[in-house]
């Protein structure tokens, strides 16, 4: 075969295949088909990739629209945070189950609120304000216990409970307990006893004083008992040995008094004004002429307009029988 045959048939054969290969290849979208054959090849290859840990950085993954279910988180989180919940504890602090919410320690809040709270214990280290609380058990209060009104707290002391301070009882069922030395208390009920050490103010009447001394209407008492009603001061107490003493100490007479009568009056000059004297059961009375009523022997009745020639007074001997002694000369 000679050279230009050759080299004609092989023009000849190259172009018919190209055009061949040209209109098969028009049938076909090769775009897609490329497309669809990379995108096997490259999920056949992510499928049975091995990647080493941390072979891919984070940054390098974008994480926009990334969510994922609760559920596939488990297990237990040390150092877990965020904007409202810090967790730094090293053991179990907090359980949520059937039950609740399960505190096992100290629970330590600014602010509580709570339709309905039960607690077996409940310790206060600063202020605690109730504006309606119901205890039924004992309640300890280390520090100081101030409120406004203790008056309803008889209705919460059920079975003779008791409110007791760092281990002692302050107040129970009946009773206010023996270690309250002070308070402030605005009304009580009849009391069956007291006992006071110091001084005494009752009523801004009565007082008493440390001194075994007594003031009525007076926190000055002079004596064992000093009564004060208006300006007149009458005091009572000791004069001498076995001696006893009731007076004014003022320029003030002194009256003693049975039902209406004027019995005795110890006037501020010394003298003493007597109203009806008996003296060893017999009768002293005063009249300007002989009595003309019945006594008793020995009853004696004084002229009160005595004169020369006239009689002192006059002595009953019976009844009505009355006799002349004393004539003056």
């Amino acid at each position: 075969m000679s050279a230009e045959l050759f080299t004609a048939l092989s023009k000849f054969v190259t172009e018919t295949v190209q055009a061949q290969v040209t209109k098969e290849l028009e049938k076909f979208d090769v775009r897609s088909t490329v497309q669809i054959q990379s995108q096997a090849t490259v999920k056949e290859m992510l499928t049975s990739l091995d990647i080493p840990e941390k072979g891919i950085k984070s940054s390098s993954i974008d994480w926009t629209d990334f969510n994922f279910s609760s559920d596939m988180v488990k297990g237990r989180f040390n150092g877990l945070s965020s904007n409202g919940l810090t967790d730094n504890a090293e053991s179990v602090q907090l359980t949520i189950d059937d039950r609740g919410v399960v505190v096992h320690h100290n629970l330590i809040v600014e602010t509580i609120s709570a339709v309905t709270s039960q607690a077996e214990n409940i310790t206060v280290t600063n202020n605690a304000d109730f504006n309606n609380a119901t205890f039924s058990g004992d309640v300890n209060i280390t520090g100081t216990l101030t409120a406004d009104s203790l008056g309803s707290l008889q209705e919460q002391l059920d079975n003779k409970q008791s409110y007791t301070i760092n281990g002692k009882t302050v107040l129970s069922e009946d009773s206010i307990g023996p270690s309250i030395l002070n308070s402030n208390l605005r009304r009580i009920g009849t009391l069956k006893e007291l006992q006071v050490e110091g001084e005494a103010l009752i009523g801004d009447t009565l007082y008493v004083s440390p001194t075994s001394r007594v003031g009525i209407n007076t926190d000055e008492p002079t004596h064992a008992l000093t009564l004060w009603d208006q300006e007149i001061c009458l005091t009572f107490g000791k004069y001498s040995k076995d001696v006893a003493s009731i007076s004014t100490e003022r320029n003030q007479d002194i009256m003693l008094k049975s039902g209406t009568n004027d019995n005795v009056i110890l006037k501020a000059d010394g003298t003493t004004e007597i109203e009806k004297p008996v003296l060893n059961g017999k009768k002293f009375t005063s009249g300007n002429k002989i009595p003309g009523y019945p006594g008793q022997v020995g009853d004696i009745c004084w002229n009160t307009t005595p004169l020369m020639g006239q009689p002192i007074g006059w002595v009953c001997i019976q009844g009505l029988q009355w006799c002349n002694f004393g004539t003056i000369t």
